[in-house]
């Protein structure tokens, strides 16, 4: 017993000791880590600016199942005012036909129901939602 309380003792004090004298010392000095610091710092603001997403069915050897069945997107990334990235959808095509309107409305609809989300109030969203709870009829049943 005695040997454990030792050994415990011995342990704590050298994870406690390895743990001084690695943490708060100061500053990291890898001049590699403080590169990369510093050019993280100086990017955050950039964005691609363009993307084009190419989305196709292949098969294990990674040749396409179909030629004619693809979804692509282009859009446009920009920083807001907010510093948030702003996505815009320039163009969708969808197994050779443009669909960009429609893709549009979707994601403008999307928008929308997301602003409305994000305007109601928690207490408000939660005490609808066990309302909605409390008189669905097909509650879960508890077995006490």
């Amino acid at each position: 017993m005695r040997y454990f309380a030792l050994l415990t003792v011995f342990c704590v004090s050298t994870l406690a000791l390895g743990w001084l004298s690695t943490s708060g010392a100061g500053a990291p000095t890898d001049s590699l880590w403080l590169k990369a610091v510093a050019l993280s710092n100086a990017n955050h603001g950039l964005v691609p600016g363009s993307m084009r997403m190419h989305m196709q069915e292949v098969d294990k050897h990674g040749e396409p199942k179909d030629e004619e069945k693809y979804h692509e997107v282009w859009s446009t990334l920009s920083l807001g005012e907010d510093g948030e990235v702003e996505y815009v959808m320039v163009k969708t095509i969808e197994n050779g036909k443009d669909v960009t309107e429609e893709e549009q409305a979707k994601q403008e609809k999307e928008e929308a129901r997301e602003k409305k989300k994000d305007g109601e109030d928690d207490e408000d969203s939660d005490s609808r939602e066990m309302e909605r709870y409390m008189s669905s009829p097909s509650k879960p049943k508890t077995r006490l």
